[in-house]
C-alpha cells in the first residue's frame, strides 16, 4: 500500500495510508496512472496531473527554488531598500544565527513532539525584523529559515529546495509590499523612531497574505491535502498572526546593540521551554493513564470542535461527523476470577490495539470502564463503518496472554451521526442507546467457573461441574475468553505430566 496515490475530489494528492491500512469503500483507487474515485467515476486529468507525483513535486520546487534564488541574488544588491553592503553587516549574521537557534529548538528530541510549537514560530518575527533593519538583504535571513526547518527534521531534497523557495518568496513579498508602501525610500532609518510601528502592520499584513495565498496554491496543485502533505511537513509556517508584530524588537536591537541580541535569543528559548512544557502538562490532563490513548475529557473536547466547525460551516466534508463506541464483553467475568490487575493489562493492550487498528486522523479515546470510542475522521458510510469496526475487532481479537491466562477480546460497537446541530453530549449518548441496544441482541452467555474433568487428559469440552476450581490451585489454567466464553480449558501442571 506503500506506493497507493489519493484522489481527493478529483486532485491527486501525497500517499496517506499507513502501513498495514485496510482499504475500505470510502477510499479511491490508483488504477494504471489513471486517478479513478471509489464510485468509478474517473477525476479530471490533464497532463500536469498524469505525471508521477514524485516528478511532480522535484519539478515544482526545482523552478521555485530557481526563481527565488535569481530575485534574491537582484533584490538584495540592487532594489529595494537598505546598502548591498548590508550582506555583510554583522547584525545581519547574527539575525540569521538567532534564527537558526530559534528554529532548532523545537527539533530536539524532548521537544520534536510538542505540537504547541507548532504554532511559537519566532523566526518569522527574527526574518521580519531583518527586513526593516537591512532593507532587501534581510531576505537572508528568509532563506536561511527555510533551509535549517527541513534540514533539521531530516527532510528528503526536495522537500528542502520547496521550503526555501516559499520562505524566500515569502521575504519578498514582503520587500515589495514595503517598497509600495514607502515609495522606494529606504525605510530602515525608521527603524528607531515610531514609524516603524505602521512598517511591521504592513509587513505582518503581507506575510498573512502570502500564507493564505500558499496555502490555496498547494491546494490547488497538490490537492485539498496540500497543506497537510507539503507546507507542515516543511515549516511550521501557520503561525500565530501576533508573532509578526514583535519584529521591532530585534529590528531596533539589531541597530542599537546587536550584541545583546544573544539575551533576546536566550528569552525566546525560555518561552519555547515553558510553552513545551505547559503543552506537556496539558496534552497529559487528556491522556488516560491506563491505556495511554486519549480520555473522555479529550475525546469530548474534541468532538465538541468538530461539530462547532461543522455548524458554522468551517467542515465542508462530505461525511458527517461519525462517533463510534466499543464495548468489551465479558469484561465483569475476567476481573472477578482474575483479579483487577489482569483486568487492567487487558484494558491496557485493548486500547493499544485499538490506537493501532485505527487511522492516524481519527481518535481513539477510553470512556470509562471497558467501554472505548472512536472519533472518525471521514468514512462515514454504514459500509465504511462495517469495514472499520471489523479491523478494529480483527485486531483486538488477537490472542492475549497475561499471565497464565489467555483471552480473546470482543466489542461489541454502537455508532451515532451528527446529520443534525446537536451537543456532544446528545451523540455520546445515541451512541450508548445504539450500543447497549446491540449488546442486549446478542444475550452472551454468561461464562462460568472452570472445573477439572472427572477422568482422563484435560479437554476444552470439559463440563463445568459442581466442584471447586480452588482444589487445583496447580492443575486448572484460566478460561479462554472471546466475547462470550468460547470454551474452558485446562491443563495440567507440569508435576501431573
Amino acid at each position: 500500500m506503500a506506493g497507493r496515490a489519493l484522489v481527493h475530489h478529483g486532485r491527486l494528492a501525497r500517499p496517506l495510508d499507513p502501513p498495514g491500512h485496510t482499504v475500505t469503500g470510502a477510499d479511491p483507487d490508483w488504477t494504471a496512472g489513471t486517478p479513478v474515485l471509489a464510485d468509478g467515476v474517473a477525476a479530471p486529468f490533464t497532463p500536469w496531473r498524469g505525471l508521477p507525483l514524485a516528478a511532480r513535486r522535484g519539478v515544482v520546487a526545482a523552478v521555485l527554488a530557481a526563481l527565488a534564488g535569481v530575485l534574491t541574488v537582484g533584490v538584495a544588491t540592487r532594489w529595494a531598500g537598505g546598502d548591498p553592503r548590508s550582506l555583510t553587516a554583522p547584525g545581519l549574521w547574527l539575525l540569521c544565527w538567532l534564527a537558526v537557534i530559534v528554529d532548532a529548538v523545537p527539533r530536539t528530541r524532548p521537544l520534536r513532539n510538542t505540537k504547541a510549537l507548532g504554532a511559537f514560530v519566532p523566526s518569522l518575527a527574527i526574518a521580519i525584523a531583518a527586513v526593516l533593519a537591512f532593507g532587501s538583504a534581510g531576505v537572508l535571513v528568509f532563506a536561511v529559515t527555510g533551509v535549517t526547518g527541513p534540514l533539521l527534521l531530516r527532510r528528503e531534497p526536495w522537500r528542502v529546495l520547496l521550503a526555501t523557495a516559499l520562505s524566500v518568496t515569502h521575504g519578498l513579498v514582503i520587500v515589495v509590499a514595503l517598497a509600495a508602501v514607502t515609495r522606494g525610500v529606504d525605510w530602515t532609518a525608521a527603524v528607531t523612531g515610531w514609524l516603524v510601528l505602521p512598517l511591521t502592520l504592513v509587513a505582518a499584513t503581507a506575510s498573512l497574505a502570502v500564507g493564505w495565498a500558499v496555502d490555496r496554491w498547494l491546494r490547488r496543485l497538490f490537492g485539498p491535502t496540500g497543506l497537510t502533505a507539503v507546507e507542515r511537513r516543511l515549516r511550521p509556517r501557520r503561525t500565530s498572526w501576533y508573532l509578526p508584530l514583535t519584529a521591532p524588537i530585534p529590528a531596533a536591537l539589531v541597530v542599537v546593540e546587536p550584541a545583546l541580541l544573544p539575551l533576546l535569543g536566550l528569552a525566546i528559548v525560555a518561552a519555547q521551554l515553558g510553552v513545551a512544557r505547559v503543552a506537556s502538562q496539558t496534552a497529559l490532563a487528556g491522556l488516560d493513564p491506563l491505556t495511554g490513548i486519549a480520555n473522555r475529557s479529550a475525546l469530548a473536547a474534541a468532538l465538541h470542535r468538530r461539530l462547532a466547525r461543522r455548524a458554522g460551516g468551517a467542515d465542508t466534508a462530505a461525511d458527517p461527523v461519525t462517533l463510534l463506541l466499543a464495548d468489551l464483553d465479558g469484561f465483569k467475568q475476567i476481573n472477578d476470577i482474575h483479579g483487577h490487575l489482569v483486568g487492567d493489562q487487558v484494558l491496557a493492550v485493548v486500547g493499544q490495539r485499538i490506537q493501532a487498528a485505527v487511522r492516524a486522523a481519527d481518535l481513539p479515546a477510553r470512556m470509562g470502564g471497558d467501554e472505548f470510542a472512536v472519533l472518525l475522521e471521514r468514512g462515514g458510510r454504514r459500509g465504511d463503518l462495517s469495514g472499520i469496526c471489523g479491523r478494529i475487532r480483527a485486531a483486538v481479537g488477537e490472542p492475549l496472554t497475561v499471565g497464565r491466562s489467555t483471552f480473546r477480546p470482543q466489542l461489541t460497537f454502537g455508532w451515532a451521526q451528527a446529520d443534525r446541530v446537536e451537543s456532544a453530549t446528545e451523540l455520546i449518548a445515541r451512541a450508548d442507546l445504539e450500543l447497549y441496544r446491540r449488546k442486549a441482541e446478542r444475550k452472551s452467555p454468561r461464562p462460568s467457573r472452570p472445573t477439572p474433568p472427572a477422568a482422563g487428559p484435560p479437554t476444552a469440552s470439559a463440563t463445568p461441574g459442581a466442584a471447586s476450581s480452588r482444589s487445583h490451585p496447580r492443575t486448572w489454567a484460566s478460561p479462554t475468553w472471546s466475547g462470550p466464553v468460547a470454551g474452558v480449558g485446562a491443563r495440567r501442571a507440569g508435576s501431573e505430566r
